[in-house]
This record gives C-alpha cells, structure tokens and sequence, in this order.
C-alpha cells in the first residue's frame, strides 16, 4: 500500500486535498524532499503495530535532560503539534517551548522563515544548556 499519493493529481483523484496531505506530496514525492530508494509504500499488517505504538510511555523517566519544543503553529493532521505539546507536558525539565505561528509540519522541514527562527532560537538554547 501506499504512504502518499505518488502525484497530487492521483491525490485529488481520491479525495485527498487537505493542505497537510498535498503538503506531504509535494516533500517526499518531488525532488524537494524525495529520495531515489523511497518506495513509498507500507505494508498493511503493520498499521496495527504503527497504532499501538506510545512514544511516550517513559518520557517522564528517560528525559531528564533541559528539554526545548519548537512546534508548526498551524495544527493540521499530522498529529505533531499534539505530540510536541504531549511531550511538553510529560517531560520533568521542559525548559522553552517555541511554537512558529503560520507554520505548518511540512513547512517546518525547509522554509527558510520558519527553519530560521527555530534555528536562532535553537541555537540560545544549546549556548545556555550545553
């Protein structure tokens, strides 16, 4: 099965026109953000293992070290802000937590405007707790 449409012309073809989905194609299926050994596909027996999965359950005891969260201020379904925000709560020495309005998940990975801001405010963070 596939992970994402291949074009966003097979996405609209399905229904599939959410800004985070064709956001998605247009990264990991262009030349943007695509790799040549990406098959994009999943096996479907391991949706199960995929919804079970907690990457949380032992935040509260493994993350012991100061903690900075840099977020895409626009929520959509990609379920980042809710774990960014999950993480947040869970973690015992959250220390700055940084949420870039305007953003969204994808535009996180290599939009100037919105990796720059992280970057600097990335970077105070390193220089203090290093």
């Amino acid at each position: 099965m596939n992970w994402l449409p291949d074009t966003l012309e097979d996405a609209a073809a399905a229904g599939l026109t959410d800004i985070d989905t064709t956001q998605a194609i247009t990264y990991y299926r262009t030349e943007r953000g695509g790799n040549e050994h990406s098959t994009n596909r999943r096996l479907s027996r391991s949706d199960s293992l995929l919804l079970g999965y907690d990457a949380f359950h032992l935040a509260d005891q493994l993350m012991t070290q100061p903690l900075q969260v840099v977020l895409a201020g626009r929520i959509g379904n990609t379920g980042s802000y809710d774990a960014g925000m999950r993480l947040w709560k869970l973690a015992p020495n959250p220390v700055d937590l940084m949420v870039i309005d305007g953003a969204g998940h994808y535009e996180m990975y290599d939009e100037p405007v919105y990796v720059d801001a992280a970057v600097e405010r990335l970077t105070d963070f390193y220089r203090n707790h290093l």
